[in-house]
């Protein structure tokens, strides 16, 4: 799976999500007028015409590019469960191989709508190597499906004596300095002032490893 449209080719490496608490249910990593969702969704991509694999390419200013999707807690999303079923198979640090998914259902129905932005990744080292594309309409999940990703997991592992909760993994917004920020539609524009959007070519997989 890879990114079109963009100088390179972009492909998909890893996926992983941020999210707040079952307290406090914010924990986007992006914010879109100062409004922070209960989590984000970040598909890793590394450029693949110049770099190997994503360990050589990710301290690369040209590296990586990320498709940021946010997400709001809402109605049931059914796309989720492909691998919030196997969440438990990874409670503490564990590995588990789950079948092939359909990463697109994941992605919000519209792909021409977004902002993009030269950054760096949000955990340490944090790397300034990631073209981000930050999708502008969110996706829903419901409420059990968000306390199943915030009070699955733990940082610990099971032999631990004291475990660990992984939640509120988000790193706090930053400020945006001299960076231009590109955005691909009007709010007013008709179909014809639209961007081509994100192109996503999508190759099949057997399964992938969590």
């Amino acid at each position: 799976m890879y990114i079109s449209s963009l100088p390179y080719r972009y492909t998909a490496a890893q996926l992983h999500f941020h999210w707040g608490t079952s307290i406090t249910p914010a924990g986007s990593e992006h914010m879109v007028n100062t409004k922070q969702y209960a989590a984000e969704m970040h598909v890793v991509h590394f450029n693949s015409d110049k770099y190997s694999n994503m360990a050589m390419a990710i301290d690369k200013s040209d590296g990586l590019a990320v498709l940021g999707v946010l997400i709001e807690i809402g109605e049931f999303n059914p796309a989720f469960e492909q691998f919030l079923m196997f969440i438990n198979g990874v409670k503490y640090r564990q590995r588990v191989r789950v079948p092939g998914f359909n990463i697109r259902a994941l992605l919000p129905a519209r792909l021409d709508e977004y902002y993009r932005y030269d950054g760096s990744l949000t955990t340490p080292p944090c790397y300034p190597s990631v073209l981000w594309t930050v999708f502008r309409d969110h996706v829903t999940i419901s409420h059990k499906q968000f306390m199943t990703l915030a009070t699955s997991l733990y940082s610990s592992h099971a032999q631990d004596s004291v475990p660990l909760p992984m939640n509120g993994n988000f790193r706090k917004t930053q400020p945006a300095d001299s960076r231009v920020i590109l955005v691909s539609f009007k709010e007013s524009a008709t179909e014809q002032d639209k961007s081509k959007g994100v192109g996503y070519k999508i190759e099949e997989r057997d399964e992938y490893s969590s």
